[in-house]
């Protein structure tokens, strides 16, 4: 069954994407296999239907608690949203003129994983699927934008990130956790580790 092929896909260490739909017979049951999860994608709606709460924020807490490794949310004009353990990034919808909305939502999901499999931070996926749903509510036709008007798009946006955390003990738990994070993506990955005093902190980690 569907349970089992998520464990075998897991198995082989391949990453599960799993994008939400409405369910018309108002079950909304995800807990079952939310474990099974690297990516859960939703939309605000339906988000808030699967866990029964008031909000974006302690939606994506409830499927994270299901189990689901991480959770992005569409928000339509509100913009996008990505929740993990290691915390939220939000991503602003670009300013455009609508014309079509169908197939909006998966031409996001599109622009993210495109961002994913080049290795680009969560903030930069946010931005790529951003850019495609934009693309595809301003087209009045079939819309499948290209890797060069991402990469213009990209230009002059896609900026290295600096994260404020509280004090020492946490810049060392986020950065072994980043660490953890990229080696489970890629076991193969060449890591550069500093000398020093300051990154002890994380190497004990």
């Amino acid at each position: 069954g569907f349970f089992a092929l998520l464990r075998q896909i897991r198995r082989k260490g391949a990453l599960v994407l799993f994008d939400t739909t409405f369910d018309e017979y108002g079950r909304w049951n995800v807990s079952g296999f939310a474990r099974h999860i690297d990516y859960m994608f939703t939309n605000k709606p339906e988000l808030l239907k699967i866990t029964r709460r008031g909000s974006v924020g302690t939606g994506a807490k409830s499927l994270l608690e299901m189990g689901a490794h991480s959770v992005v949310v569409k928000m339509g004009s509100e913009g996008a949203a990505f929740f993990s353990d290691g915390g939220k990034k939000f991503m602003p919808a670009p300013a455009v003129k609508v014309y079509n909305s169908t197939g909006a939502g998966d031409s996001f999901n599109a622009g993210f994983v495109y961002g994913l499999v080049n290795d680009f931070s969560v903030r930069n996926c946010l931005l790529c699927g951003s850019f495609a749903a934009a693309k595809r509510l301003e087209a009045k036709g079939f819309c499948a934008p290209n890797e060069k008007e991402l990469n213009d798009f990209l230009h002059g946006r896609n900026m290295a990130e600096v994260e404020m955390v509280k004090d020492y003990p946490a810049m060392s738990k986020k950065a072994a956790d980043l660490i953890i994070a990229q080696l489970r993506k890629k076991p193969a990955s060449v890591l550069c580790f500093a000398a020093g005093k300051t990154p002890l902190g994380n190497y004990a980690r």
